[in-house]
């Protein structure tokens, strides 16, 4: 993790939503969700609302009428209450580059997200996707961010973006593109008894680097059962069936 955070200038100026409709408490806080020490390069992360309130010296109660002013009133982030994540919605805007080695990072840090809307939208931008960017008033692509009667946010899961695997005809199209001798249903079927994830557990986020890594080394699948063969020749010999 870096040891800090940037704030370029043009984040006063390129949303409108900041100049006109933020309040100067609103701006503190949203610059405190982008710049305090437990953000990441991906711009999600854990932390708790007892941990902003001691970090900003507001209490609680203020905290979570803030979160829930920057989710449901100006969407600009979402919070899981189950896993204590944050997402910054346009983390990559100001803090993300074209980097190879950037979006290197950016996923493999993002394997780690818990919640698994939080970790698609990420990844999708990391790679490049144009990503549907989370809904918060509940009309939108997935996510809706609210705080109930018991001051507890809570995540309505709508529509959700699910999680694309190649079908067989594509894997088999690359395949030919590349001249390799994979079978392409051999592949599916061996990422799929995985949940289309690595050997390190990590998911297989670009599954024609699979089909490269697939072609270079074998894995380590079951082997058919040999039947095992019985020798006869001394039972035929006897019989004098052979000489």
């Amino acid at each position: 993790m870096a040891l800090y955070r940037q704030v370029y200038m043009k984040f006063w100026n390129d949303d409108s939503k900041v100049v006109d409709d933020f309040t100067p408490e609103d701006k503190y806080f949203f610059l405190y969700l982008m710049t305090n020490p437990h953000t990441t390069l991906t711009g999600c992360y854990e932390i708790s609302f007892k941990v902003m309130a001691r970090e900003t010296g507001y209490n609680e109660e203020t905290v979570k009428r803030l979160m829930d002013r920057m989710g449901r009133v100006h969407h600009v982030i979402c919070y899981d209450q189950n896993t204590k994540e944050v997402l910054i919605v346009n983390w990559h805007k100001y803090n993300w580059t074209k980097s190879a080695d950037l979006v290197k990072a950016v996923k493999s840090q993002a394997a780690y997200i818990k919640n698994e809307m939080f970790r698609e939208y990420v990844i999708g931008l990391a790679e490049g996707e144009t990503v549907p960017t989370p809904s918060h008033d509940g009309g939108g692509t997935s996510i809706s961010v609210s705080v109930t009667d018991t001051d507890s946010i809570s995540i309505n899961k709508t529509k959700v973006k699910k999680e694309k695997h190649p079908s067989v005809e594509e894997v088999a199209e690359y395949c030919r593109e590349r001249n390799n001798n994979v079978d392409p249903e051999e592949f599916v079927d061996y990422y799929s008894s995985q949940n289309w994830k690595k050997a390190n557990g990590q998911p297989l986020t670009d599954w024609k680097a699979g089909v490269r890594t697939f072609e270079k080394k074998p894995y380590n699948r079951p082997k058919p059962k040999q039947e095992e063969k019985i020798d006869l020749s001394d039972y035929y010999k006897e019989n004098g069936w052979i000489d």
